[in-house]
């Protein structure tokens, strides 16, 4: 299967300005290996990238390609890397970030506590920014550490406030995620009425913002937990 390395507007424009324009290009070629499956190819070029410009944008390009392809050191490694230029570069916004993704490799690796202190750090960073996303996605990876944990009232909290803030930017996507996210742990309370009524929320919006996937597995779970009220 191909590592899908979906671009961001924000991640695109930094990476077409990088200097020299051989990074930009090799920064795209990557990003078009990777979706087309050949992740072999896509390596090798992130790594010439990385090697003629270690910046943020190319670090960032870097971080979802390996993460997603299953590259835990490699992902860790451009985290940390991404962390470090960010605090030379002294910019909160893509160090907040940088953390939050740092957050989610210690997830993927079962280091809760290290995840833990990643994803709060994220937060503390962003919390009187005005980006609601930002707060929003990091608030999310915070209640996925609290979920790994098994912290499930944590969960729900923080999972609910980075409803009110994902609300806040009105794009479906980013509501629907929390609201399943929210389904999910409502289900691991014990809470089936609950979960039913985030998931129902949550499919249009994930149908409306072309992720049929997701919807799909939305609509799998509200269907399984429908049926067993039946039994």
């Amino acid at each position: 299967m191909a590592t899908q390395l979906i671009i961001d507007a924000e991640t695109l424009a930094a990476v077409m300005q990088e200097p020299p324009s051989s990074v930009a290009q090799l920064a795209i070629q990557a990003a078009n290996c990777a979706n087309a499956g050949d992740s072999n190819s896509a390596a090798n070029l992130l790594a010439q990238a990385e090697s003629q410009s270690p910046s943020i944008a190319v670090l960032f390009l870097a971080f979802q390609f390996y993460f997603r392809s299953g590259m835990h050191a490699d992902a860790l490694r451009v985290a940390n890397a991404r962390i470090e230029h960010c605090k030379q570069l002294n910019d909160a916004h893509q160090h907040a970030r940088a953390l939050a993704n740092l957050a989610l490799v210690h997830l993927a690796l079962s280091n809760t506590d290290a995840a833990f202190t990643a994803a709060t750090q994220a937060c503390a960073i962003d919390e009187h920014s005005a980006d609601a996303l930002a707060i929003s996605r990091n608030l999310g990876t915070l209640a996925q550490v609290h979920e790994a944990r098994h912290h499930w009232q944590l969960a729900h909290d923080t999972y609910l406030e980075a409803l009110r803030f994902a609300e806040q930017t009105g794009e479906p996507a980013h509501i629907a995620t929390k609201l399943a996210n929210l389904g999910d742990v409502c289900l691991a309370q014990g809470n089936r009425s609950a979960a039913i009524d985030y998931w129902q929320r949550a499919i249009p919006l994930l149908q409306r913002a072309g992720k049929h996937t997701w919807a799909a597995e939305c609509r799998a779970k509200l269907d399984r937990v429908l049926a067993s009220l039946t039994t």
